[in-house]
């Protein structure tokens, strides 16, 4: 009796397995005759059971199922009714390509409740659009009846995958279709980044560049270009906050982007300006001292906390780094013009200072005045070398004929009005 006991439960073990095992093969088959939902339930049933929850073909049908169910449910979102049947037509037919257009199974006619006719067209996955007798849609027949709306399909698919692959020791052809299905997800995703990109959705295209880049990543396969993607949307979504005053919003972005990319010169660059922006001196100067910190041979830094230290007037410091900038690079324009402009400034100011002095004051008139030609003096070279550099650059000449007219230097006035006039 004891042995018939034992015999039996091995029996109930075996038939529970069993039962799991079909449960893989019918979620094959409904995926073949397109039952999205009821293939759906089945595959959820195979990768949860004990018996088959690191079986590769239990995990690799739940992922082909998931990217049918994102399929349809794209198909859908692309429509609403009261729009045309051309319009729906062309739509659907842009999911293909130019040789093989999405086209409907059926077209038949249809008889509402009122007894008005129309048209039913039924696509893939039994999607039905019903059209009136304008031939404007009035209503999306969803098969799986938005069931599963609230599941990220996309998200599923992508871990049912990488589990069959992992899970997948033997059979290399579906390994083969599973990496397929992987860069499926990938072109969907790059296609939703680009998509959100032109819609100027700049957070959320670059949400989707980033998950693109990490399905490759998982594969083993660098994808350079969805990473800097990812950083420009980023870059595109902290520039419309700031030009838009939203700084704060701007400064949370920052915060997020620079965990990412903590390095990048012109996100450190923006969270200067927001602080200048802000006022907030002691941000300013600490974000300036990280900058210049993160690459002592780069140039383009040095010239941009050269450019924020002088917004802050700090002088010196603005004049130092220009300076840095220009001997890692003497051929760089801009902390060359800068450099300059400064030091122009600087003269300005004492002459106005000097002009706003008592007729009686003489002496102290003078000393001024040499002491503002000194600094025309300290412009001059880095004035004639950013005019070396870009030798067309209006400013430029400008700067040069004022000063060559201060120190007395009217032969070099002569050529700058030669040039200023061509």
């Amino acid at each position: 009796m004891k042995k018939i006991i034992v015999a039996a439960m091995l029996l109930l073990f075996a038939t529970a397995g069993f039962t799991q095992k079909v449960e893989i093969q019918n979620a094959s088959n409904y995926l073949r005759n397109e039952q999205l939902g009821e293939a759906l339930e089945a595959a959820d049933k195979a990768v949860v059971h004990p018996d088959t929850k690191a079986d590769h073909k239990a995990w690799f049908y739940k992922g082909a199922i998931c990217l049918e169910i994102n399929n349809l449910y794209k198909w859908k979102a692309s429509c609403e009714p009261g729009i045309t049947r051309e319009k729906v037509e062309e739509t659907m037919a842009s999911f293909g390509n130019e040789y093989q257009p999405i086209k409907p199974i059926s077209d038949k006619r249809y008889k509402f409740e009122d007894g008005s006719k129309g048209r039913r067209l039924i696509y893939k996955y039994n999607l039905e659009y019903i059209f009136n007798e304008e031939n404007i849609l009035v209503e999306i027949v969803d098969p799986t009846q938005n069931k599963f709306a609230d599941r990220n399909f996309l998200k599923e698919a992508e871990e049912a995958l990488l589990n069959s692959i992992t899970y997948n020791t033997e059979d290399e052809d579906l390994r083969q279709k599973a990496l397929a299905n992987m860069g499926v997800i990938y072109d969907n995703l790059f296609n939703l980044a680009v998509l959100k990109y032109n819609e100027k959705a700049y957070l959320e295209s670059a949400d989707a560049f980033e998950k693109a880049y990490n399905i490759l990543t998982q594969l083993g396969t660098t994808d350079s270009s969805s990473m800097n993607n990812a950083n420009l949307a980023y870059k595109l979504a902290i520039q419309e906050e700031f030009d838009a005053g939203n700084y704060d919003k701007a400064l949370e972005i920052i915060d997020i982007t620079a965990e990412k990319y903590p390095e990048d010169i012109d996100i450190i660059v923006t969270k200067a300006n927001i602080y200048l922006k802000l006022e907030d001196n002691e941000k300013t100067i600490e974000t300036l001292s990280h900058l210049m910190k993160i690459d002592d041979t780069n140039p383009t830094i040095f010239f941009a906390a050269g450019a924020s230290y002088d917004q802050l007037g700090d002088y010196t410091k603005a004049a130092e780094a220009y300076q840095k900038a220009i001997e890692l690079n003497p051929d760089y324009f801009d902390p060359n013009y800068n450099l300059g402009a400064l030091y122009v400034n600087k003269a300005a100011e004492i002459q106005e200072e000097a002009n706003a002095l008592p007729l009686d004051k003489v002496d102290e008139y003078n000393k001024m005045k040499e002491t503002m030609e000194g600094y025309l003096k300290k412009a001059l070279p880095y004035l004639e070398n950013a005019d070396r550099i870009q030798p067309d650059d209006q400013y430029t000449l400008n700067s040069l004929k004022e000063i060559y007219s201060r120190l007395k230097m009217y032969d070099k006035v002569k050529e700058i009005n030669a040039r200023l006039e061509k």
